[in-house]
């Protein structure tokens, strides 16, 4: 009940084919994104669309700042992909651990590269 579900689609799609999902929860003062998964089609070299993940993950800092948690998002990363969600994400490793964070610096970058500026510049 507590954790939100949304699933990302091509607006312009009569199917409405997903494209991906992700589900969060709102903690005290950030959200704990839980799971973000590509549609099949979207993993690998022949993925159809590209930037899927990095998209809903912009939604989820998005709803942080929309929240005034100032972008803060947090969750636990597969190992192997770690240093991806670093240099795509601009996410955090805490220690030397599979917890992510995503602080309001790389955030904002996030939302205003989905969203066109949402956060001003």
């Amino acid at each position: 009940e507590e954790r939100h579900v949304y699933k990302l689609i091509k607006t312009k799609d009569p199917a409405q084919e997903i494209q991906g999902l992700l589900s969060f929860q709102i903690m005290g003062n950030f959200i704990e994104m839980h799971h973000v998964e590509n549609a099949p089609h979207n993993i690998g070299s022949k993925k159809q669309y590209a930037g899927v993940c990095a998209n809903m993950v912009a939604f989820a800092c998005k709803v942080s700042f929309d929240l005034k948690f100032e972008g803060f998002v947090g969750f636990l990363a597969k190992t192997a992909l770690i240093d991806h969600y670093k240099n795509t994400l601009g996410a955090t490793q805490v220690f030397n651990t599979a917890r992510m964070i995503i602080y309001p610096e790389a955030a904002r970058i996030l939302v205003n590269s989905y969203y066109k500026n949402y956060l001003g510049g």
